[in-house]
């Protein structure tokens, strides 16, 4: 999971170093440019050493956050099919063609499939 982590960051910052190096071209290729600037900075191998050594659930927030932070925002197309299926189960919940479940009785159920 983490190495999956590190082509994402490692091909997103590839496309940040060839946009900036488009706007001013010294001859530098992206990779020169990339260990560059982690010349300048905490490098990678370091992230990951730290990395390590937390627990699977708090890298597990860390893969979360980085994955949120390179997300562009929020995907119109995804949101609006989500509301179009909420209006139509609550269209069929009014019409009788569902039933309804308390909450509680909702997460037993889950809960017992999941032991």
């Amino acid at each position: 999971m983490l190495s999956a982590a590190y082509l994402l960051v490692r091909n997103h910052r590839k496309s940040v170093a060839y946009r900036s190096l488009k706007s001013f071209d010294k001859g530098y290729s992206v990779d020169a440019w990339l260990d560059e600037e982690a010349a300048m900075t905490v490098t990678l191998k370091d992230v990951e050493n730290q990395v390590e050594q937390l627990t699977e659930d708090d890298r597990a927030l860390l893969v979360e956050h980085l994955i949120r932070s390179l997300d562009s925002g929020v995907d119109v197309d995804a949101e609006n099919a989500w509301l179009d299926e909420a209006e139509r189960r609550y269209q069929e919940y009014r019409a009788g063609k569902l039933t309804s479940k308390i909450a509680d009785a909702v997460f037993e159920d889950v809960l017992s499939k999941l032991k």
